[in-house]
């Protein structure tokens, strides 16, 4: 685990994010974010992040799931190039892709404009 520092120099740089793209795998992995009532509650870097987490949209790609356990999540079925140029344009702050697979896309579709 990430010290205290460095939980919260990740915490600095996520504090921008509006919306976080992901795939299944790593969605399944922050779920725990919103759902975990101990996290959230608790006056630490950890805490920190469950709460700013929690205040961003998610965009889910998965074929799989039907539901989601954490609010401010839509699924989507398919990766749409053109629907996250739109985002892109609206979002009004950063937008994050957590997952590798959906950064392979998105970097294949010129969408990355930071790393």
């Amino acid at each position: 685990m990430p010290d205290d520092d460095v939980n919260r120099f990740i915490n600095d740089l996520v504090r921008a994010v509006s919306t976080y793209l992901y795939g299944r795998r790593m969605y399944e992995m922050m779920i725990p974010c919103e759902t975990d009532p101990n996290l959230a509650a608790t006056p630490s870097s950890m805490g920190d992040f469950a709460q700013i987490w929690q205040t961003a949209e998610k965009i889910l790609y998965s074929k799989i799931l039907e539901t989601v356990p954490t609010r401010k999540t839509r699924i989507k079925r398919d990766f749409d190039p053109e629907a996250i140029r739109q985002l892109k344009t609206t979002a009004g702050q950063e937008i994050l892709v957590g997952d590798s697979n959906l950064t392979a896309h998105t970097f294949k579709a010129e969408l990355i404009d930071e790393c």
